[in-house]
Formats: structure tokens, C-alpha cells, sequence
């Protein structure tokens, strides 16, 4: 079916028209798609990390490589060193993309708000990610909602935040879900 078959009243009729003109558009409006565009996020590669992928991806000139490392580097610490939040809001996120995570995040200085929320990350993924938290000093709020956190996760949680005088989050906010996730 084309765009029109699943038309909405808050597309505007000329935009409406002009899109169905170009062809088949069946999953525009399926929040399935959506999702599945959403999840395939993954988290921001550490220079480290990127350096150790690279190391197994082949480039047209050898020398190549090592430039584009320095480059990725350069750039990583540029964008997250001043990046103030970050949100993952649902992407399906377990514990291997908290170890990823867990390596970039030290990069983000200046880093206030991290939303993990609706995110599988268990007690494993909030293992791995907990020690990075104390090298996060502006971190004023951490969402972790519906994560699977268990109790271990959240007393994992709960003791660093009471012990961090390196970071606000003692001070603020750790939100969390009433049914224990």
C-alpha cells in the first residue's frame, strides 16, 4: 500500500501528496519500524575500542589506518567531552553494550543527565557500568527505569551514590521504577 492508504490528519495534504507521489512508503507508519530503527543504535566507541575494530578492517593503504584512528580519537574526545546528555531510551541495550559504554563514557566530562531507561541491562550491565559513574562529575541524573536492575543492581547503585563525593548524584536524582526494574 502507498503513503496515502495510511494517511493521517496531521500530515499536511500537499506533503501528504507529494510523498505518495514517490513511491511506496508501507512500513512510514508502522511504530514497529520505528523501533527497529531505534534499537539499532549502538553506543559511542571509545578511541580504544574503535582502534581494536579497526585493527581487524581492511583500508585501501595501510598507512590509512592509523590516520583514521587519530582522526576517530580526535573527534570522539571533541564530541564527548562536551556532550551533556545522553539518552537511550529503549534500545534494547544488555550488557555488552554497557562494557562499550562503560569504556566511552570517562570521555564525557561534562556529562549531567544519562538515560538508560527500558533498557535490559540486569545486574551485569549496571556492574559494568557503576565504576565509570565516579569519573562522570557533573552527573546530576541517571534514569534507569525498567532496566531489570534486581536488587543487587540497585544496591550497587544506592552505595555508590552514597559514597561519590566526585559527582552530584548523591544530591539528585537516580530514578528508578516502582517495580523494582
Amino acid at each position: 500500500p502507498a503513503l496515502a492508504e495510511h494517511a493521517t490528519p496531521e500530515l499536511e495534504p500537499e506533503v501528504e501528496r507529494n510523498l505518495a507521489a514517490r513511491g511506496d512508503y508501507t512500513h512510514a507508519f508502522d511504530p514497529g519500524a520505528f523501533k527497529s530503527f531505534k534499537g539499532a543504535r549502538d553506543p559511542p566507541l571509545s578511541p580504544d575500542e574503535f582502534a581494536s575494530r579497526a585493527a581487524a578492517k581492511t583500508v585501501t593503504n595501510g598507512k590509512d589506518k592509523a590516520t583514521l584512528v587519530e582522526l576517530q580519537a580526535k573527534v570522539t574526545s571533541a564530541v564527548l567531552g562536551n556532550v551533556l546528555e545522553l539518552n537511550y531510551l529503549d534500545l534494547g541495550w544488555k550488557a555488552a553494550e554497557m562494557a562499550v559504554l562503560a569504556g566511552a563514557l570517562p570521555m564525557c566530562a561534562k556529562l549531567r543527565s544519562l538515560d538508560l531507561r527500558k533498557n535490559p541491562l540486569g545486574e551485569g550491565g549496571l556492574a559494568l557500568l557503576g565504576p565509570e559513574l565516579g569519573k562522570l562529575p557533573q552527573l546530576m541524573t541517571l534514569s534507569l527505569q525498567d532496566c531489570g536492575l534486581g536488587p543487587g543492581g540497585a544496591r550497587a547503585v544506592a552505595t555508590f551514590c552514597a559514597v561519590s563525593s566526585s559527582n552530584n548524584l548523591g544530591r539528585s536524582e537516580v530514578q528508578r521504577s516502582e517495580r523494582g526494574g
